[in-house]
């Protein structure tokens, strides 16, 4: 009888590639890639702080100097240029409540090439088990557990700080709208105040992109228990964005319902489950723990 495979689900960290969240390693510098990995999706608070606290993350090392190189020669040639490299691939399990590194269990040496704008491929075929020093593995260590409580910390926090407020920064003030008493509610994007919170998009090809926006009222007085959502599609070539569409979704009666303010045909459910699919935190639960997160930041935010 076959076994049936795991399910797995991740979320890819929106790390930019600035000095400050470069990572620094054996006297060279790489760009980073990480994605945290989930057992099974979060639909409860009970089951994903069990997860949070030994949470599975991949992280992608690429060598800064060569990436930079093929992210040159591409825009100067306006073609594909393949740069050959090796990068490393470490797998480690986090503590995202105590920002600990709990341990590194596999660090890998990749055989890869840079694809279109940088970004390498992977063949696995050519990786191995990366053969380090003593002192290469506690560096390693030691940088990644800087991660976790140095300028990436909002990376790692922000994807889950509405479940866990507990998780919350300083900083959230000045991006969070002041409203007072009785005077109209502003409808804001929870990206507009944390901003990594990890993003909600869909790739159907390699031209386009769905993003969902989730936008929550600011005003503390206000009880509308629902979310906003907008489906945006963009072009990647072009850079062209358009809405596609708009909804409700009311908590308590569990119904969706039309946006005046976007006046197209929508099916809310059916965007729900399409951005459900590869996503690790169940949709309906996340908004609603978002909108109860914001309304009790919105009454900190008025009587401060």
């Amino acid at each position: 009888m076959e076994q049936q495979r795991k399910e797995y689900h991740s979320l890819e960290l929106n790390l930019k590639a600035t000095e400050s969240h470069r990572f620094t390693w054996m006297n060279q510098y790489f760009d980073l890639e990480a994605h945290l990995v989930f057992d099974s999706k979060l639909d409860n608070l009970e089951s994903s702080k069990n997860q949070l606290e030994n949470l599975s993350a991949v992280f992608k090392l690429i060598p800064f100097e060569n990436q930079f190189k093929s992210k040159l020669f591409s825009h100067i040639l306006q073609e594909e240029h393949d740069v050959s490299n090796k990068f490393y691939v470490v797998f480690a399990k986090i503590n995202i409540f105590e920002k600990k590194l709990i341990q590194i269990q596999h660090t890998y040496e990749v055989s890869g090439k840079s694809q279109p704008h940088g970004t390498f491929g992977h063949t696995g075929t050519e990786s191995e088990e990366a053969k380090l020093t003593a002192d290469e593995q506690n560096s390693l260590l030691e940088n990644i557990q800087k991660l976790l409580y140095g300028p990436m910390l909002a990376h790692f926090t922000q994807p889950f700080v509405a479940l866990f407020p507990e998780l919350l920064e300083d900083g959230w003030q000045e991006r969070m709208p002041l409203k007072r008493g009785k005077q109209e509610a502003e409808l804001v994007p929870y990206q507009a105040i944390f901003p990594f919170a990890g993003a909600l998009e869909l790739q159907p090809d390699g031209e386009h992109t769905l993003a969902l926006d989730d936008l929550y009222c600011t005003n503390e007085k206000c009880d509308c228990r629902d979310v906003a959502c907008v489906v945006l599609g963009l072009e990647k070539l072009t850079g062209k964005q358009e809405i596609l569409g708009g909804f409700r979704y009311h908590f308590d009666k569990k119904r969706f319902k039309a946006m005046p303010e976007v006046p197209l045909p929508t099916n809310g459910q059916e965007w729900i489950k399409r951005f459900s699919v590869n996503f690790p935190i169940k949709l309906e639960f996340l908004f609603e723990a978002r909108y109860e997160f914001i309304r009790k930041l919105a009454k900190m935010r008025a009587s401060s």
